[in-house]
């Protein structure tokens, strides 16, 4: 079986998971928690974390979001998800805020939106809204440029993007 189950599969705009979690700035339980994530890497596609001098606020971009998720409440870790949508970010060729501006002026509510690194696929946006099915409909319609399916480093996205999906 094809591993796209519909066109609309192939979008440059993928359903992933974000997961949430603050934790006491300790390093031996940092270090439990980024063993973690070792075992889950192939389903992290990027993650970053900010420290305050108790406590450590860890974000994780994940595939498959329900299996990280359980390996971290298995190892003791309260945690949040939620879905997001992720595209390609290009620099210089469209800002988080006209991203944000364009869903929001159709409607949709904008809870959150950050760019962050993936190893395996260069620069995303992460998009959290109201309504992913709007949402994705308002930017396949705007045509942004350097995130069509033919268009140089965003298609090499793309494909990194599509080889990491289970």
């Amino acid at each position: 079986m094809d591993r796209y189950s519909s066109e609309r599969d192939k979008s440059y705009i993928q359903e992933r998971v974000e997961i949430s979690l603050h934790v006491p700035n300790d390093l031996r339980l940092l270090a439990r928690l980024f063993g973690v994530l070792a075992i889950h890497h192939r389903s992290v596609l990027g993650w970053f974390f900010y420290s305050e001098r108790e406590r450590v606020t860890v974000t994780i971009l994940a595939i498959e979001g329900d299996a990280v998720a359980r390996g971290l409440k298995a190892a003791g870790f309260d945690c949040a998800s939620e879905p997001v949508l992720v595209l390609p970010y290009q620099l210089g060729r469209h800002s988080l805020a006209q991203l944000s501006t364009a869903i929001r002026t159709a409607g949709v509510s904008v809870l959150d939106v950050h760019a962050c690194c993936s190893q395996e696929t260069g620069p995303l946006v992460v998009l959290k809204t109201g309504d992913a099915e709007e949402a994705r409909s308002i930017l396949e319609s705007m045509e942004l440029p350097g995130t069509d399916a033919t268009s140089g480093s965003a298609a090499e996205n793309l494909q990194q993007l599509e080889a990491v999906t289970p």
